[in-house]
């Protein structure tokens, strides 16, 4: 199942990783558990349209060595 808004769990685990996060930190960011977010890379469930956001959000953030970059120095 996917929606207009979702990456394939293939996509979510290339952009974590580039992102270089851990699932634990981007559960963090976009409110779920590492769990979940082992969930969506795995393929069992996609994230609700409000941590795809987060996600969204956190991961571009990331890449442009913003706010979120910190995050693992502090």
């Amino acid at each position: 199942m996917t929606t207009d808004y979702s990456w394939t769990p293939a996509e979510i685990r290339a952009l974590r990783k580039r992102s270089g996060l851990t699932q634990a930190e981007l559960g963090d960011f976009t409110g779920a558990s590492e769990t979940t977010v082992r969930n969506w890379e795995a393929g069992r469930h996609l994230p609700k349209r409000k941590q795809y956001l987060r996600a969204l959000a956190t991961l571009d953030e990331r890449q442009r060595g913003g706010v979120y970059a910190t995050y693992r120095d502090e």
